[in-house]
C-alpha cells in the first residue's frame, strides 16, 4: 500500500487515526498502530512480515545479550554481519547471481524497505552497544519503532534515542492532528500533483534512443525535479502522519536544489541517511580525525557505499563515487565554491548533481555515456524537444522548480483557516488526479 492511493486516504488513514483518539493508554496505542503498521506491510507483502519479525527478533536478543557485557565485541559483530547478511541476500543477491551468470537459477525478490527497516534496527544494537542507549524493555515498543508504517517503507530513518521518549509519552490532540494533516497533504500535492506531472518528460528523454541536446537537458532536469519532490513528498507525508498520531520525525530534505556546494547539498539531502552514516561509518573509521589521506579514504568510503546502498546496479556505485570525488576535491580546496560568486557556486552544484542524476536514473553504464554524449554532443534537434512542453507540463515544471526553490515553504506562515483552505482544494485534486490517473509507486520504494 502506498499513500499516493485512493485506497490508503479513503480507507487506510481513518483506520489508522480515528481510533487512536478512542484509546487512551499509551501502551494500547502502541499495540494498536504496531498492529495496523504490520496490516499496512502485508498489505503488499504478506510473506515479508515472517522477515520483518525474525530481524526484530534476533536484534532484539543480540542487544540485551550485549547489554550484559560480556562477549560485547562478539555479539556485536554478530549483530552487523547479520543485519548487513540479510540485506546482502535479499537486496544484493540478483546482483552477485547475475555476475556469476546464475540469474536464471533462482529470483530473489527484495522486501519493500528492507534498506530503511535494516538501517534502524541495526543502529538500534549499536547504540546500545556504544552505551548510548539501554536495550527495550518492551518488546512491543521495539516492534513499532521499526513496523511504524509512516516511516517503514522509505523513512526518514530515525534513530532509537530519537522515538523512545515518544513511544511512552505523547500526545494525540486534534489540534496536532489537524497540523498533521495539512503537512500530509503538502507532501501529497508534491507527489501526485508535481512530480508525476513531471514524470513522464524524464521518462521521455531516457527512453530515447537519441533524444538530441535539448531534450537530453529537459530530461535530465525533470527527473531531477522529480525524483526530488517525490522522494521529499514522500518523507513530508511521513513527517504529517507522525504528526497525528503524536510522533515528531527529523526533518529529512532542506531545499537541496538550492546548495551552494555538494558538501552542502549533502547536509540537505536525504539528511537522515548521511547522519546515519556519518554516525555509525564515518566517525568509526576515524572521520578527519587521523591525518589527510584517511579523511579522503573515509569520504570515498562512505560515499562508494551510499550509492551501493541505493540499489545493486554499478550506475548506483558509480553514482557514489561521482558525489564521493567531488566532496574530495573540495575537502582538498581544489574545487572552492565559498570563493565563487553565489550564482556561479549555485549553478556549479546544481550542474554537478543533475549529472549524477543522470547516472542514477540510467538503466546500465553504457545507457549513461550515451546519455551523457547526448547532453554534450548531440544534434540540437528541436521538435522532440517541443513535443514534450505543453502549455500543461511547462506550468508544472515551473510550479515544480519553484518547489524546489522552497517559495511555497511560506504557505507555512499563512493563517490557518487560510492553510485548512489551500489543503481542502489540494486534496479535491490529488483525489480527481488519482482517479483519473491511477497512482505512480515512490521511486524509492525500489531502495
Amino acid at each position: 500500500m502506498v499513500f499516493a492511493s485512493v485506497t490508503f486516504l479513503t480507507f487506510f488513514l481513518p483506520l489508522a487515526i480515528i481510533p487512536c483518539f478512542l484509546i487512551r493508554s499509551t501502551r494500547f496505542q502502541n499495540l494498536y498502530l504496531a498492529l495496523v503498521s504490520l496490516l499496512f506491510y502485508a498489505w503488499g507483502e504478506p510473506v515479508y512480515i515472517l522477515l520483518l519479525l525474525a530481524s526484530i527478533l534476533v536484534n532484539d536478543i543480540l542487544a540485551r545479550a550485549i547489554a550484559k557485557g560480556a562477549h560485547k565485541k562478539l555479539l556485536t559483530s554478530m549483530a552487523v554481519v547479520f543485519n548487513i547478511g540479510l540485506l546482502f541476500v535479499f537486496k544484493y543477491g540478483n546482483f552477485c547471481l547475475n555476475l556469476f551468470n546464475l540469474g536464471e537459477i533462482t529470483k530473489i525478490v527484495q522486501p519493500i524497505g528492507i534498506s530503511f527497516y535494516t538501517f534502524q534496527i541495526l543502529s538500534y544494537v549499536l547504540d546500545v552497544s556504544a552505551g548510548r542507549a539501554e536495550p527495550e524493555r518492551s518488546r512491543l515498543n521495539l516492534l513499532l519503532y521499526i513496523s511504524f508504517f509512516p516511516q517503514l517503507i522509505a523513512g526518514p530513518i530515525v534513530t532509537w534515542n530519537e522515538i523512545r521518549p515518544q513511544l511512552n509519552a505523547r500526545r494525540i490532540t486534534l489540534h496536532g492532528a489537524a497540523q498533521g494533516l495539512c503537512i500530509f497533504i503538502l507532501g501529497l500535492a508534491q507527489k501526485v500533483l508535481l512530480a508525476d506531472s513531471v514524470a513522464p518528460i524524464a521518462d521521455a528523454a531516457f527512453a530515447a534512443s537519441l533524444p538530441g541536446l535539448p531534450l537530453a537537458w529537459l530530461g535530465a532536469i525533470a527527473y531531477t525535479l522529480q525524483l526530488y519532490l517525490d522522494f521529499s513528498g514522500y518523507s513530508i507525508m511521513a513527517i504529517g502522519l507522525g504528526r497525528m498520531l503524536g510522533f515528531t520525525f527529523p526533518e529529512n530534505f532542506r531545499t537541496p536544489l538550492c546548495a551552494w556546494s555538494i558538501q552542502n547539498f549533502w547536509r540537505r539531502w536525504h539528511i537522515t541517511l548521511t547522519g546515519w552514516f556519518r554516525q555509525y561509518l564515518y566517525f568509526p573509521l576515524g572521520g578527519n580525525r587521523k591525518g589527510t589521506f584517511r579523511t579522503y579514504r573515509n569520504l570515498i568510503i562512505v560515499f562508494l557505499l551510499t550509492g551501493f546502498w541505493h540499489g545493486a546496479a554499478w550506475t548506483f556505485v558509480v553514482w557514489g563515487i561521482w558525489h564521493g570525488v567531488f566532496m574530495l576535491l573540495e575537502r582538498a580546496k581544489l574545487i572552492r565554491p565559498e570563493r565563487m560568486p553565489r550564482i556561479l557556486a549555485h549553478a556549479y552544484t546544481l550542474l554537478v548533481v543533475i549529472l549524477g542524476f543522470v547516472i542514477f536514473r540510467a538503466e546500465s553504464l553504457g545507457h549513461t555515456v550515451s546519455y551523457f554524449a547526448q547532453l554534450f554532443a548531440g544534434e540540437f534537434s528541436v521538435a522532440p524537444f517541443l513535443a514534450q512542453l505543453s502549455p500543461f507540463r511547462i506550468c508544472m515544471l515551473i510550479l515544480s522548480a519553484l518547489t524546489a526553490a522552497g517559495i511555497f515553504n511560506r504557505f507555512k506562515m499563512l493563517p490557518e483557516w487560510m492553510l485548512y483552505v489551500v489543503c481542502a482544494i489540494l486534496t479535491a485534486l490529488c483525489y480527481i488526479s488519482l482517479i483519473a490517473q491511477g497512482y505512480h509507486p515512490f521511486l524509492y520504494f525500489r531502495f
